[in-house]
């Protein structure tokens, strides 16, 4: 466009002007002819610094794009084009345009949307959209786990109490079979517990504690599984505000990520763990479905090892996916560590580019006020594990699989205890209500009709006195519930042992109550 030309100096510039999009004529000499003052500013810089000037004066390298390529195509064959350009300015920025290219008399008209921020949110919402699936995809895991684990795990229970004391009776020839049959009912029992982590449901033991202490104390674990080719360092201050999290499983998780690390690396490397107190934007919140907003603590997990491209970072929560080929594991370590800090109310992220390595940053809440920082009562640390024979112990079993019901009626009666099993809660309270002398209630959580968190309510109204062992396969809302009524209700995961059980029906019974 002349800009001698009357028109070119009157109104119609500044009506170009003022258009929301870009506008500008390049000559057949490839110069700008015309720039409006929003094409300037899609080009990060003033209509005067381009006019007169070449294309590839004003941006090297632009005669290698697509973009160029159908420019001069525009140009030779006369036809209009459109196109959708990325575009990468000079100071390493990138921008998206809406590209129209029209053949006009002084060469070529070219109209430009700039949709830079739409193609981000479209990513974003990608982004948001994928980790939802993985969510909804990890829940029908969790509720597949759930659905069997009930029945499964009184079925391991039954498996693996029957062959403790087959081992127990006799020594003989078969002993070796009972062993392999034990080994392997084990294994089932923990490919159940991973799959209920996966899908957030496995048993957690919350303490509040100090992060950054807890990855101290793991330290020369890590640096002695990391070997010597790999540098580790730790930054982290002395002490960080408490969260309420499962200490064995939380240091599992680290330990399972660092190891991640390690392997992603070709025999040396570093690793890095960061512990800090942060408080994520509402953009991050929004980015993340998993993300909360408020303080947390998060602790940062990074190596300098393969990385990993898009496809691999949108797969690496799924259970039994697994980029080990040699060696491999089973594919659950990161999904249920996935599993882990969701179920504890927090989240997870990951960034990762191939040949950049990769940071796994783990967000976890602060710890409500009011809950105290200590070590909750630990099971393994009471007393009388191999007590002496009880005497005049009367117990009454609630357990309405007939199989677990009858073995674990025997290694009680077998440890000299008087049981008295019932099929259901109502059968239970039948027994209470008659007024016959209990000093323990062993009652499955998961049984038809009544289930076992109201029988407990409704036999501590009757017996306030009454010590009480749940057990379950399950860490339902109800089970959850019972196991910490007035911090006086033991809590047996299934599968157990004869020990498992004798341990805990002595526990219980070697606590004194208090009242109710």
């Amino acid at each position: 466009m002349d800009s001698s030309r009357p028109e070119a100096q009157g109104w119609f510039p500044a009506l170009l002007d003022e258009l929301l999009e870009g506008f500008q004529v390049i000559g057949p000499d490839l110069r700008y002819r015309y720039v409006n003052r929003v094409a300037a500013q899609h080009g990060r810089t003033t209509a005067q610094a381009l006019l007169g000037h070449t294309m590839a004066e004003c941006y090297p390298g632009i005669e290698s794009t697509g973009m160029f390529a159908l420019l001069r195509r525009c140009l030779t064959e006369r036809t209009p084009h459109a196109m959708e350009n990325e575009f990468v300015f000079p100071d390493g920025r990138k921008g998206v345009f809406e590209l129209r290219m029209e053949p006009v008399p002084q060469g070529v008209c070219v109209l430009s949307i700039d949709v830079t921020h739409r193609k981000e949110c479209d990513e974003r919402l990608r982004a948001v959209e994928a980790d939802l699936e993985a969510s909804r995809r990890m829940d029908a895991i969790g509720q597949l786990a759930a659905g069997v684990a009930h029945d499964f795990k009184n079925l391991l229970s039954v498996i693996l109490g029957t062959g403790a004391m087959a081992l127990q009776r006799d020594g003989g020839p078969l002993a070796a079979d009972v062993r392999n049959i034990l080994d392997a009912a084990r294994r089932a029992t923990d490919l159940t517990r991973q799959l209920l982590a996966c899908g957030r449901r496995q048993v957690l033991r919350p303490e509040v504690l100090d992060a950054a202490r807890i990855v101290a104390d793991i330290e020369p674990l890590l640096r002695a599984a990391l070997g010597a080719d790999i540098d580790l360092r730790v930054d982290a201050p002395s002490r960080t505000t408490p969260v309420a999290i499962d200490r064995g499983k939380f240091e599992q998780a680290i330990v399972n990520l660092v190891l991640n690390a390690r392997d992603s690396m070709r025999g040396s490397g570093r690793v890095v763990i960061r512990v800090r107190e942060v408080d994520p934007d509402p953009e991050f919140v929004a980015a993340h479905p998993d993300a909360r907003a408020g303080r947390q603590i998060a602790v940062e997990v990074g190596d300098d090892g393969a990385g990993m491209d898009a496809a691999t970072r949108a797969r690496l929560f799924e259970p039994f996916f697994s980029t080990k080929t040699e060696n491999g594991g089973t594919g659950l370590g990161l999904a249920t560590v996935h599993g882990f800090i969701r179920q504890s109310g927090g989240s997870i992220v990951v960034a990762s580019e191939p040949g950049r390595g990769t940071d796994v940053v783990i967000h976890l809440p602060i710890a409500p006020a009011g809950l105290a920082a200590g070590t909750p009562r630990d099971p393994a640390a009471a007393p009388s594990l191999q007590p002496s024979r009880p005497a005049n112990e009367s117990i009454l079993l609630v357990e309405d699989d007939p199989h677990l019901a009858e073995l674990a009626t025997t290694i009680l009666e077998q440890a000299g205890y008087a049981v008295t099993a019932c099929a259901n809660a109502g059968d239970a309270l039948g027994q209470l209500a008659l007024g016959t002398t209990f000093d323990l209630l062993i009652t499955d959580l998961v049984m038809p009709g009544m289930s076992g968190a109201e029988l407990v309510a409704h036999a501590l109204q009757m017996r306030p006195q009454l010590r009480v062992l749940c057990t379950s396969g399950l860490p339902q809302d109800a089970m959850r519930r019972a196991a910490v009524w007035h911090g006086s209700v033991e809590f047996l995961e299934k599968p157990y042992l004869p020990d498992d059980l004798l341990a805990a029906v002595r526990r219980e019974l070697s606590v004194t109550s208090p009242p109710r």
